[in-house]
């Protein structure tokens, strides 16, 4: 969306550009005397009433907030929505960090023991970093459960997907013990 209102701008102000500089060009004169006119006009408004200077600050500052945030929201980019795939020959390939937590859950939902898994795929350097909010039953052995859950991670990500794993954060929760 952002990129589109971007284009769109540019794109407005390069034509005003271009039609000012083509009549520039056939009648210089008479722009000059134009834009001269106009900013004579602009002064006298100005320095005769109060009014005029407290509009000018107005009119300054709604412009300084329209280009500091039209600045900020070129400067502040989204989060990527997709990761390149490594291990591709001839071509290039994306892959969105849906598919990727959407194969993890379901990869992760056939281990034994383990009731509900929440990935949150983030994309990183080169790669992508897991989240992975996994709750178990409630006898398990947690450093071997959770050992099992990032090797899984590790080959769903690198070797069934040919994306690059930067880190992994695993949040185990155990369930409630059987009552009786």
């Amino acid at each position: 969306m952002l990129n589109l209102l971007n284009r769109l701008v540019v794109i407005l102000v390069f034509l005003f550009l271009l039609v000012v500089t083509a009549l520039f060009i056939v009648v210089p004169v008479p722009i000059i005397n134009l834009v001269l006119d106009n900013l004579t006009n602009l002064k006298t408004a100005i320095e005769s009433t109060a009014q005029g200077r407290i509009l000018t600050v107005l009119v300054g500052l709604g412009l300084g907030l329209v280009w500091f945030l039209i600045l900020l929201l070129e400067v502040w980019r989204s989060a990527p929505r997709a990761v390149r795939v490594q291990k591709v020959s001839g071509g290039e390939i994306e892959l969105t960090l849906d598919s990727i937590a959407q194969r993890l859950e379901y990869r992760m939902d056939q281990l034994p023991d383990v009731v509900k898994v929440r990935p949150r795929v983030s994309a990183g350097r080169g790669g992508v970093d897991l989240y992975l909010e996994v709750e178990t039953g409630a006898d398990i052995d947690i450093p071997l459960k959770t050992e099992e859950i990032l090797v899984v991670a590790r080959e769903v990500v690198e070797e069934r997907m040919g994306v690059k794993l930067n880190k992994v954060k695993v949040s185990l929760r155990q369930g409630p013990r059987p009552v009786g």
